[in-house]
């Protein structure tokens, strides 16, 4: 198993857990710096992730946004694809 499946399958474990990551989660929670990378792997595997923005400070007390990541709903054209969360997906 490569790095990237171990990182996909512990974004989804966060994700059921927490309901939403952010870059700033999965780099401080899970040691994983490159989210948006991940989470295209999982797109391509059918999972339906939708991102929005939300507005965060930052450490000058200025505001910005940032990216969350959560699963969305299910499309009717991928509804025979959809996943759900299987950790027996990601061993081996």
């Amino acid at each position: 198993m490569n790095t990237g499946t171990k990182q996909t399958a512990r974004i989804l474990q966060y994700m059921e857990t927490h309901g939403s990551i952010t870059a700033l989660q999965a780099m401080r929670d899970l040691g994983i710096y490159r989210l948006a990378a991940r989470i295209h792997d999982l797109k391509k595997l059918h999972w339906v992730i939708e991102r929005d923005y939300i507005t965060v400070s930052n450490r000058y007390g200025g505001v910005t946004q940032i990216a969350r990541y959560q699963f969305g709903t299910r499309s009717n054209e991928i509804d025979n694809d959809y996943k759900q969360f299987d950790p027996e997906d990601f061993k081996n």
